[in-house]
């Protein structure tokens, strides 16, 4: 009988399938844990961002060793406005690591809101040290530059972001701005429809219809206004929605146009060109009963505000009023000269590229008249661009203290005054 060869039996393979399997396990345990390590800053960024602001200053100040809670906070604070609280937050940790950019950078930011442009000027140059190519960090030097008055280096530096990040629409708005400020409304309206294709906001619809409104594409220019009051219905877009509508002499328009400036007098009530457009508004519908109210409550509001002076007093003739005109007439007239000699330094400005020179010029005549509003913001942006100037702090302290002028006060009207 034959013999059976000789077999050499070997163990089975394991399957091929349990192991591609066990493979693919492990290799998605490894990927969670990579995931979970990178993103662990962003979700405790997500977890800082649902934390009221309260809650979110109170643990960065009890926590100050932790950079990302004091990052978190001072992006809140920054962006609600409240820069004196975030500068002692942020300054001391973004001393202590030059090396991060984004908190230098933050701190910067701050530093410029709060007051001290040098040390502003340190920190940003940190972050640029730190992460030169970031578009972010590049984006706030431009802002600062710009407020600083260097407008070519950072008209450069925006065109330079959006090479950096193609999506960032908040770089052509601050180009867009820069035009707006210089009277190049085509230029501007350009760059806002380039931040309109990427991030279409209010603030982008607000800029776009005002720049259009300077270029007398009215039509066009309150169909972008329209559309800013439908994303962003704030005092602004109302007004200049309001603005627009009224410059069409029909009673329904001139209707329609009311209602949008009262909407933006309930949201800021002191605004002095909203009130003067309002007044403007109730004349042209010849309800001049209205117009003197609103005009004797913006000039008790800013007793310096020539042209109301004019507006009320044509009102008071509409109505027969001749003795109180002639009061108000009066009032305009002692007036008209200080306003001549501002509005013949606001053009200097304007020729000048506002050099401070001619801002300081302008002050001064607004300081004559008695606009010290007015003026305080020109001292205040002439004082950021040049800390040192000698003439800039003795005209700040000019500011505060009494009228250089005295107007006499509104002539008497129980009914003008009547709510």
């Amino acid at each position: 009988m034959a013999q059976a060869q000789g077999v050499v039996i070997t163990p089975p393979a394991p399957n091929s399938t349990l192991r591609k399997l066990r493979f693919l396990l492990l290799a998605l345990c490894v990927l969670i844990g990579v995931l979970i390590w990178m993103n662990a800053d962003q979700l405790r960024r997500w977890r800082y961002n649902r934390m009221p602001t309260v809650e979110l200053l109170t643990r960065a100040r009890q926590q100050p060793q932790d950079l990302l809670l004091l990052k978190a906070t001072g992006i809140r604070l920054l962006n609600e406005g409240r820069a004196d609280e975030a500068e002692p937050l942020l300054v001391p940790s973004a001393e202590a690591h030059p090396a991060d950019a984004e908190l230098n950078i933050l701190a910067g930011r701050a530093e410029a809101l709060a007051g001290d442009p040098q040390r502003a000027a340190h920190l940003i140059d940190k972050a640029l040290e730190a992460a030169p190519e970031n578009a972010d960090i590049r984006f706030w030097a431009a802002q600062f530059l710009y407020q600083r008055g260097h407008k070519e280096l950072a008209e450069k530096i925006f065109f330079e972001v959006t090479q950096l990040d193609p999506h960032r629409g908040d770089a052509w708005v601050s180009l867009a701005e820069i035009s707006l400020n210089a009277m190049d409304y085509s230029s501007a309206l350009k760059r806002l429809d380039e931040a309109e294709r990427l991030t279409p906001t209010g603030d982008v619809a607000y800029l776009r219809a005002s720049a259009l409104k300077e270029l007398g594409r009215r039509d066009e220019a309150e169909a972008a206004a329209r559309v800013a009051v439908a994303r962003k219905p704030t005092a602004a877009t109302y007004a200049l929605l309001g603005e627009l509508v009224q410059q069409s002499p029909s009673d329904a328009r001139l209707h329609e146009a009311q209602g949008y400036l009262q909407k933006a007098l309930a949201e800021e009530p002191t605004n002095l060109d909203t009130q003067k457009l309002l007044a403007i508004n109730y004349r042209d519908l010849g309800e001049h009963a209205q117009a003197v109210k609103v005009l004797r409550h913006m000039l008790r509001q800013e007793p310096a505000m020539t042209e109301g002076y004019m507006l009320l007093s044509q009102s008071y003739e509409a109505l027969g009023k001749h003795d109180l005109a002639e009061k108000t007439l009066s009032i305009f007239r002692r007036l008209q000269p200080l306003q001549d000699k501002v509005d013949y330094a606001k053009h200097h400005v304007s020729l000048g590229h506002g050099s401070a020179t001619t801002q300081l010029a302008y002050a001064r005549a607004l300081l004559a008249l008695g606009r010290r509003d007015l003026a305080t913001d020109v001292i205040e942006k002439i004082w950021f661009k040049s800390p040192a100037n000698t003439e800039v702090k003795a005209m700040a302290r000019l500011a505060q203290g009494p009228l250089l002028i005295h107007i006499p006060p509104l002539p008497p009207d129980a009914t003008g005054d009547a709510p």
